[in-house]
């Protein structure tokens, strides 16, 4: 107990050392990192890019798309999964 009282007294005397914080203004400029291009970050970062925000989507493999690239077909509607450019 004693030593729990030592702790909360020094935090205290710590805290009436602080120096009180400046106020600042700065621009901010609206914008979001997204991270994996998958079919849920790709999605993600086209419907942050339609809202008028710069998008940085960013993926750590060569490859995009994610798992979905694997694949030969796509489940529903049979179509390629890769996107051709």
């Amino acid at each position: 107990m004693e030593k729990s009282k030592h702790i909360v007294r020094a935090a205290v005397a710590r805290v009436l050392r602080h120096e009180a914080l400046t106020t600042r203004k700065e621009e901010i400029k609206p914008s979001a990192f997204v991270v994996g291009a998958g079919i849920a970050g790709i999605q993600a970062a086209l419907t942050i890019a339609n809202e008028g925000m710069k998008v940085f989507l960013v993926e750590r493999s060569p490859l995009y798309l994610g798992h979905m690239a694997q694949l030969d077909k796509t489940f529903l509607t049979l179509e390629g999964s890769r996107i051709r450019v």
